[in-house]
């Protein structure tokens, strides 16, 4: 099936000021302008010029720059700037979202993809974002700050980055470049049934911070270190997985407060 495929912005650019019908044949199509939106669909596409949207349907894509935006219906919204010139500041998808770009792909039931703001934001009920070191899924919603480098994922969120994986209800993670220029998580803090699994132990409390870089994790209420048959359980606990270091604190406050273990010598890990 032929698809039908217009440069977004420069076509209602050239609307707005000439008064022509969208797509209509026999108006030219100028070269897409840097920062345009093309945006293609099998259906078809409509322009309601009054509400400033178009709808594009049947495997619809929008293309900015690097990022693509694919789902089964797309709604772009436009304004007017004060300088007369045209701007897209919004792209919903409806059923089988797909935002894909160099530094991270995601994907959803719905979503909403703020060009202005570079913010997006993906619900359904398996979401997820991966990025080129890690992988975060989620069971309700995912918000994502491009620009700040921050997301937020709700629902049984649960990040996975080399040989670790932490998870929580809701998972806030911030993101850093390294050397190669490749974005992965820097801090990850997790609030409700925190837990946290690596290749040796495994760590669980009401939540979590863990700073990637320095591989430390600090653990609050209800904590439980567990590594084969032993165990550490307290109030708050701090575990550097660099040296392999566990330490686990009593209540803060709490008369009697103890922290309490269960060591095996014969079933502990060699370094």
């Amino acid at each position: 099936m032929k698809r039908a495929a217009l440069p977004l912005a420069a076509l209602l650019a050239l609307a707005w000021t000439a008064g022509t019908a969208f797509a209509r044949e026999e108006a030219p199509i100028a070269p897409v302008p840097a920062g345009a939106i093309t945006i293609d669909a099998e259906q078809g596409i409509e322009w309601q010029r009054t509400a400033r949207i178009v709808t594009a349907k049947g495997n619809a894509t929008a293309v900015r720059g690097d990022t693509t935006v694919r789902a089964d219906t797309l709604t772009a919204r436009y304004r007017q700037r004060p300088d007369g010139s045209i701007e897209v500041w919004r792209i919903d998808g409806d059923g089988a979202v797909r935002v894909t770009s160099p530094r991270q792909n995601a994907f959803g039931d719905k979503g909403s993809y703020d060009v202005a703001g570079s913010k997006m934001s993906i619900s359904g009920r398996q979401v997820g974002v991966t990025t080129p070191t890690s992988r975060i899924t989620a069971e309700e919603r995912i918000d994502y700050d491009v620009d700040g480098r921050t997301l937020v994922a709700r629902g049984n969120a649960v990040v996975v980055d080399g040989d670790r994986t932490l998870s929580g209800d809701v998972v806030t993670i911030r993101f850093a470049e390294d050397a190669t220029g490749a974005t992965r998580p820097q801090q990850i803090d997790a609030e409700g049934r925190m837990k946290l699994v690596t290749p040796s132990e495994t760590v669980t409390a009401d939540s979590g911070t863990y700073d990637v870089a320095r591989q430390l994790a600090t653990a609050e209420g209800s904590v439980q270190v567990v590594q084969g048959s032993n165990r550490l359980n307290g109030c708050r606990g701090e575990m550097n997985l660099q040296t392999g270091v566990s330490r686990m604190f009593a209540c803060v406050g709490e008369s009697g407060g103890r922290v309490h273990g269960v060591i095996l010598p014969n079933t502990l890990k060699r370094n």
